[in-house]
């Protein structure tokens, strides 16, 4: 399962978001609802959720400030904004924050699915590709040990990461 952190600063929003849907239909489970990024980012740095569904308009910080922060920190979850508002400005800089949609309140139910299938197979992509990755690095720690060890042959791989 995938955590999901819902940021909006409106109770109905953030009760609403989490009950919508099934998430775990999808491959999610919503492990905390925030009422605003100051709160969302205390919770992050706890949850280290996969996924932030966020308001792009709250007081204290905003969606695009929390957004900012998480990118500057180099944490790289998926990022939905929510808005009331169809302002170009707002998707554009959403955009310019890599986010990976903009869903307009309120929020339609098969477009909020949409996102999350394609979020799922993205999050299984990079997860298989981590795997793949950890088990490559391990076979040629263990083949540079086994060099070292027998003395025998020269180990000819390389290491992309200090065992």
């Amino acid at each position: 399962m995938y955590k999901v952190l819902i940021v909006d600063d409106e109770p109905l929003i953030r009760e609403g978001l989490s009950t919508l849907i099934d998430w775990e239909d999808y491959g999610f489970q919503v492990v905390y609802a925030a009422k605003d990024g100051l709160d969302a980012l205390e919770q992050y740095d706890r949850m280290r959720p996969d996924l932030l569904i966020v308001d792009i308009r709250m007081p204290g910080m905003d969606g695009l400030q929390l957004i900012e922060t998480i990118r500057s920190k180099n944490w790289t979850p998926k990022l939905l904004i929510l808005s009331g508002y169809a302002d170009f400005d707002y998707a554009k800089k959403a955009i310019k924050c890599k986010v990976e949609g903009y869903i307009l309140k309120p929020v339609d139910e098969d477009e909020l699915i949409d996102y999350l299938v394609e979020i799922k197979k993205d999050l299984d992509r990079e997860r298989e590709l981590a795997r793949q990755s950890g088990h490559s690095s391990q076979r040629q720690r263990e083949a540079l040990i086994q060099s070292v060890l027998t003395g025998g042959g020269e180990f000819t791989g390389s290491l992309s990461s200090r065992a």
